[in-house]
């Protein structure tokens, strides 16, 4: 009775274990593929429709950006996360790829990006797929695809982005940017998706280069976010936190190489 009692006890912290994994790589504020290692992102409290790997209508500056990042998500849980990114814009065509991975103690996510996007002087249209692989320990490998459609309008400063992107049901995200001054920008982020309220993320960017500091808050998940991006155009290190309020902090680190275009 003592060794049947051992082995359902173990049995139950195994499945225990799982279904907490399961819980925490599924959260939609931490472990979104197209956030959980790009350290601007983690630092506007999820604010990625300006980001051309999450976002085909994001309004990229003209040059080539590779990018290195790293996370560890939730502190203590285990959960951890990297991100090779690599992105080429001209003045009519854009390109994003990238490799993106979270592990935990008893499970493991690939996924790999493809962003294309026309552009013209003043609008830009795209679409990405994102393939991913995860795996959890003692089961078959789970394989899934999402596709996504963007569009944006820049004039100067400002920028607007629509994203439709399909998994379970269709969600579109419609984003704002404005600069209030010369080295202070606003964006906001509005999520729609049927049988969800409506979502609203902010982020106050402050400063450039040589050194720029984010801040950001999510409305629905009440989470806040705070990061620092230090270097200069071709070479920066971006560093971010932020704050859970049940499940605790994430922080995440980005090395990103650039050469934008002479021309701008």
């Amino acid at each position: 009775m003592h060794r049947s009692g051992s082995w359902w006890g173990a049995a139950r912290r195994g499945l225990g274990g799982a279904l907490s994994a399961a819980s925490l790589a599924c959260a939609p504020v931490a472990l979104r593929a197209d956030d959980v290692a790009a350290a601007r992102v983690a630092a506007r409290a999820g604010v990625d429709v300006f980001e051309l790997h999450a976002s085909p209508g994001a309004a990229a500056d003209v040059g080539w950006r590779l990018q290195l990042g790293h996370a560890r998500t939730f502190v203590g849980s285990g959960l951890v996360a990297q991100a090779l990114r690599l992105q080429r814009v001209g003045e009519h065509v854009g390109l994003g790829l990238a490799w993106e991975q979270r592990t935990s103690p008893v499970h493991r996510d690939d996924a790999g990006v493809v962003v294309l996007q026309r552009r013209a002087s003043i609008w830009q249209l795209g679409c990405g797929a994102r393939l991913r692989r995860v795996l959890f320990d003692g089961y078959a490998p789970r394989l899934t695809s999402e596709f996504h459609l963007g569009a944006g309008f820049r004039a100067r400063q400002q920028a607007i982005v629509v994203r439709a992107r399909r998994d379970t049901s269709v969600r579109v995200d419609l984003g704002l940017r404005l600069s209030l001054h010369r080295d202070v920008r606003l964006e906001v982020q509005q999520i729609r998706e049927p049988g969800f309220l409506t979502r609203t993320r902010g982020a106050l960017t402050l400063g450039a280069a040589p050194l720029a500091f984010h801040v950001g808050y999510d409305v629905a998940t009440r989470v806040a976010a705070a990061g620092v991006a230090a270097g200069g155009r071709r070479h920066r290190l971006i560093y971010a936190a932020r704050t859970h309020p049940e499940l605790g902090w994430s922080h995440t680190w980005m090395l990103e190489w650039a050469r934008p275009s002479a021309s701008r």
